[in-house]
């Protein structure tokens, strides 16, 4: 878990939060691969992410027998969320992602979405920091890959992140 969410978007990148939680889990990190997909290859199942109001939750599910490499890969990618390639990757997984988060916005159920932010929007009423946070915007193409690096360098710090390891161990 780590102590970012909604609440935390740039004013003019209403959706960074949850883009960076969509990179995190699919820019190639090691090998070529992305966290995402090295999960899959050890087993693990249930591999996901959540962006909320407050907080991004990752989690996957694995065998008690790769538990040391899945540790491995959740660890790697706590340290290093976008991976250490060039600019130009990431512009180009940004708009991918952008994409997709656009495609996944028009899944969601539009009554539960609504239902949700008037919930919010009724509670938490400006100035105070919820009453901005959306879950309808994506940052868009015009956000550089260097401000997607300084947002996960400020939000994704270890005293912001909990890892929680569960199961019989």
């Amino acid at each position: 878990m780590v102590d970012v969410g909604a609440v935390d978007d740039p004013e003019h990148h209403g959706g960074l939060a949850h883009a960076v939680e969509h990179l995190a889990l699919e820019l190639p990190l090691t090998a070529g691969r992305s966290p995402y997909h090295q999960l899959l290859d050890l087993g693990a199942s249930g591999v996901n992410g959540t962006t909320g109001v407050e907080t991004t939750v990752f989690s996957s599910f694995a065998p008690r027998g790769a538990l040391d490499r899945v540790l491995a890969v959740e660890l790697g990618r706590m340290a290093d969320p976008l991976g250490s390639g060039d600019d130009a990757k990431l512009a180009t997984e940004l708009a991918r992602e952008s994409r997709l988060l656009r495609e996944e916005r028009n899944v969601r159920d539009d009554t539960l979405r609504s239902e949700g932010g008037m919930f919010i929007s009724s509670v938490f009423r400006p100035p105070h920091p919820f009453a901005r946070a959306t879950f309808d915007a994506e940052p868009g193409d015009s956000i550089s890959p260097a401000a997607v690096r300084a947002f996960a360098r400020a939000h994704y710090r270890p005293e912001k992140m909990t890892l929680v390891v569960s199961g019989a161990i």
